[in-house]
């Protein structure tokens, strides 16, 4: 920033760095709460200082190092699992109907303009189809159930501009209410699959022996588990539950529940 001899106000000059404090930053911000969107907005300036408590204690300090092209990576990974979401909301209310008949296929154009196949997710499963800001193409890998982006490949690929240095500390009442959202999602994910278990116990010939039994006539996909860990039926206890932050199974931080009729957990 310059300030102006007539006048003293600040004129802000575009630079070619990485986020420092002081900086005058400007970004698009998406996030959601569950499913929900909570904040969609372009063009967001947001004055970097040191010791903002806004929007949240900790988020100026969470952009320090940041430069465009890893904000525009991370952006773009979100879109991803945004259009990962909506083909798997569009193919359960498909009646077991395969996204583009199980073929992959092109969503957008390096404009971000939504191809045949994409228009099918607008405006019922995403309100606006996202865009990659360095004007990468996204296509649906069927077989993987994953969109590869021309410019930043998938969202399990390694970043091309990794973070300088370690990340710093999240403020607590962050981690509360992301530990918080994590068990709600997975108690969310656990009921559904439970009501999968119950149907295919009353109608299949044979007692379900893993999560594995349910894809294809009783769920279309397993849910991933929020932690990065995996769920698991436990035919024995008659429970199905989550590894848990610990990724360990059978240990006291995975949240179980019971499939069994007249049983609590």
């Amino acid at each position: 920033s310059m300030p102006c001899k007539c006048c003293g106000t600040t004129n802000w000059e575009s630079a070619d760095r990485a986020v420092a404090y002081g900086d005058l930053a400007v970004f698009n911000m998406e996030s959601q709460v569950g499913d929900s969107p909570f904040i969609n907005r372009e063009g967001v300036q947001y004055l970097v200082m040191q010791d903002s408590i806004s929007p949240a204690p900790g988020f100026a300090k969470e952009l320090i190092g940041m430069k465009k092209e890893e904000a525009r990576e991370k952006a773009c990974r979100a879109n991803m699992r945004v259009l990962e979401g909506a083909i798997a909301m569009w193919e359960m209310d498909a009646d077991g109907a395969k996204f583009n008949s199980g073929r992959d296929c092109a969503l957008s154009d390096a404009a971000g303009t939504p191809s045949e196949q994409g228009q099918l997710l607008t405006p019922a499963y995403v309100r606006e189809f996202p865009r990659c800001r360095m004007g990468g193409i996204y296509t649906f890998l069927a077989e993987n159930f994953i969109i590869h982006c021309s410019m930043h490949e998938t969202v399990k690929s390694p970043l091309t501009v990794p973070p300088p240095g370690p990340p710093p500390e999240m403020p607590q009442f962050l981690k509360n209410q992301i530990q918080g959202a994590m068990r709600e999602k997975i108690m969310q994910d656990i009921d559904v699959m439970v009501g999968a278990v119950v149907r295919y116990n009353t109608f299949e010939p044979r007692k379900a022996e893993s999560l594995d039994d349910l894809v294809g006539t009783y769920m279309i996909r397993l849910p991933d588990e929020p932690w990065g860990g995996s769920y698991y039926l436990d035919p024995g206890q008659g429970v199905i539950g989550s590894t848990g932050p610990d990724l360990k199974r059978g240990t006291a931080d995975d949240t179980t529940m019971s499939y069994l009729p007249d049983q609590e957990d």
